[in-house]
């Protein structure tokens, strides 16, 4: 009986096929794209009727699933932690409290993480996408600015100790006493000003930025309705294994969370 139902199945898929095939022959491009997407769906089907599991084996996969991807999400939170060496080298400066470190893959290729582990929210403390998102890592520069009117921008500061910077080190004033517009015009105005880079005093400051090992940058993160930060962060390490970046950061001030009007 289930050869039967089988049987039948396909002799109906081939049918349907046919009819849909036959339909409006007189444009010759639209019955060649008919018959190729129509080709393809058979496939499928006819695979999906000669693939089949008992009972107890689909729950049989089902929990070896679940197992796999409780053991790929234990992998790539390891590949997503930074190394032992990089927590002992720098445990003096973490112990103090308003540091902190973590890393950023340059391929985004996990699966158990939305974004693949390329973006980090400073305010959240996540590398999960969607919610706000402060940096991305692509390729050899920072960027921001991911979704809606949501922008900031990033400032080089040279090589310098992240825990010496204040609102009066050169090139953090500019940032620190930026004025977040609230006006849907003015804020795609300055989203596209720091598209293009703009200049003061000396230094740029712009939505991507090269990454430096060694250098310390600030970031003016403004996510509408969510928050409004200003982070400074360093980059200690390069890993060659992967091009993945160390960095270690703080917040260096919070601001009245902003809405679009």
């Amino acid at each position: 009986m289930k050869a039967l139902i089988k049987s039948f199945a396909v002799v109906m898929i081939v049918i349907n096929l046919i009819s849909c095939n036959q339909a409006d022959i007189e444009d010759n491009q639209q019955v060649e794209g008919n018959i190729s997407n129509s080709t393809i769906d058979l496939k499928d089907q006819i695979d999906l009727i000669n693939y089949s599991v008992s009972i107890d084996e689909r729950v049989d996969s089902y929990e070896e699933h679940k197992t796999l991807k409780e053991k790929l999400t234990q992998l790539e939170n390891s590949i997503l932690a930074p190394a032992q060496e990089d927590l002992d080298e720098y445990s003096d400066i973490l112990s103090k409290g308003d540091v902190k470190i973590v890393r950023l893959l340059a391929t985004g290729s996990l699966t158990q993480i939305n974004g693949g582990g390329n973006y980090y929210s400073f305010a959240l403390k996540t590398h999960e996408y969607g919610n706000g998102s402060d940096i991305s890592l692509r390729g050899n520069q920072f960027q921001i600015g991911f979704a809606g009117a949501d922008y900031g921008f990033f400032t080089d500061l040279g090589d310098i100790d992240i825990t010496e910077v204040n609102a009066s080190t050169p090139g953090v004033e500019y940032s620190y006493n930026y004025i977040t517009p609230t006006a849907e015009v003015q804020v795609r105005s300055e989203y596209r000003r720091f598209e293009n880079g703009a200049h003061h005093r000396g230094h740029k400051y712009g939505s991507r930025i090269n990454v430096r090992n060694g250098h310390t940058y600030t970031v003016r993160s403004i996510t509408y309705s969510d928050y409004d930060i200003l982070v400074a962060f360093k980059v200690v390490r390069i890993d060659e294994s992967d091009n993945s970046i160390i960095l270690l950061w703080r917040m260096l001030k919070k601001y009245k969370t902003p809405n679009l009007q």
